[in-house]
């Protein structure tokens, strides 16, 4: 169920201390599993924050 598989990502996400960047990172790898809204809600995280920060990474990588 999904209160079970959300349970399970913020048991797990409790341990990490990646900072920001860190958690936009996992994200970006757990969205090949799960789709994007679930988990950044798992992370408590907006899916606009998460996309900015796409965005952000995208730029740094095209300027140099």
């Amino acid at each position: 169920s999904i209160g079970a598989r959300e349970g399970d990502f913020k048991k797990g996400y409790s341990s990490l201390d990646g900072g920001t960047d860190g958690t936009y990172a996992l994200i970006d790898k757990l969205r090949e599993l799960e789709p994007v809204r679930f988990v950044c809600e798992a992370f408590d995280v907006s899916t606009s924050s998460y996309y900015d920060y796409r965005k952000r990474c995208r730029k740094g990588h095209s300027e140099g």
